[in-house]
């Protein structure tokens, strides 16, 4: 009898297990892993899901952890795909050509002005360089959404005093590539969104999120914003604090939100 039991316990232990398994399964996990050279150096792309379909996201700064973490755990929960650039850790990517380290911002590559400007703001420029760093911006955009209704949403964040949304008003070192700034009560300066299409700024302004709409001719430093606002396509920025992931992943949850609203 101790016997049957016992078997009898194995099998209902492990018919248990298996939705486990099934489940652990199912979790966000690399769908896709990219090497792209500049000059010496090898980068990474890196593309992570759950389920397919949803939002595209981007992270290209990969010391800005805090917003890779909300967005993975909103993808754990429905669909969208994580894109990620990968360099050892850094904000900055650091390349050789020869013997000769280079440095540039991820963020700053995809017009040919701001490839300019990053590498010579990081006493890095000299046209190989430049010509070296077309690989990887083709490569990103690949990855990107290039048409559609649905915006891309990059995530970002930011450290007290460095930037926040309190540089687009009047008179504020980006004011001028600002056409509207909302500034929702109570909320912190450096939990905000910036948008390229004026229908992302009334949907999120009207759930009380802090806005920025970028201006139509934004200056040319070479962001992901300003290449999508040059094309007319939606683009949604959710930048947030260092470590206060709560807040960013609630608002990476009301654009995927207003999303699937927008889709009915």
């Amino acid at each position: 009898m101790n016997g049957r039991r016992r078997l009898l316990g194995v099998l209902l232990g492990g018919l248990i297990a298996r939705p486990r398994r099934a489940a652990a399964a199912a979790d966000v996990h690399v769908v896709q892993r990219q090497e792209v050279r500049v000059g010496r150096t090898s980068l990474q792309l890196v593309v992570s899901e759950r389920e397919p379909g949803g939002l595209t996201y981007v992270s290209l700064h990969e010391n800005e952890r805090t917003a890779v973490q909300a967005t993975r755990q909103l993808i754990d929960h429905q669909p969208g795909r994580l894109v990620e650039l990968r360099s050892r850790g850094a904000r900055l990517v650091t390349f050789w050509l020869g013997a000769t380290p280079h440095v540039f911002d991820p963020n700053r590559i995809f017009t040919e002005v701001g490839v300019e400007k990053t590498l010579r703001q990081y006493r890095s420029y000299s046209r190989e360089a430049q010509s070296a760093i077309g690989p990887l911006r083709q490569a990103i955009l690949a990855l990107l959404p290039a048409r559609g209704e649905q915006p891309l949403v990059a995530v970002h964040n930011n450290r007290a005093g460095t930037y926040s949304i309190a540089q687009y008003r009047a008179g504020g070192a980006y004011s001028t590539d600002a056409e509207i700034v909302f500034e929702a009560p109570g909320r912190s300066p450096g939990d905000f969104f910036l948008v390229t299409d004026r229908s992302w700024f009334e949907r999120l302004r009207q759930a009380s999120f802090s806005v920025v709409l970028q201006s139509r001719t934004p200056t040319d430093d070479g962001s992901l914003s300003v290449w999508f606002q040059q094309r007319g396509l939606p683009y949604v920025n959710v930048e947030a604090r260092f470590g206060v992931v709560e807040e960013q992943y609630r608002m990476l949850r009301a654009v995927a939100g207003l999303a699937r609203g927008a889709g009915h």
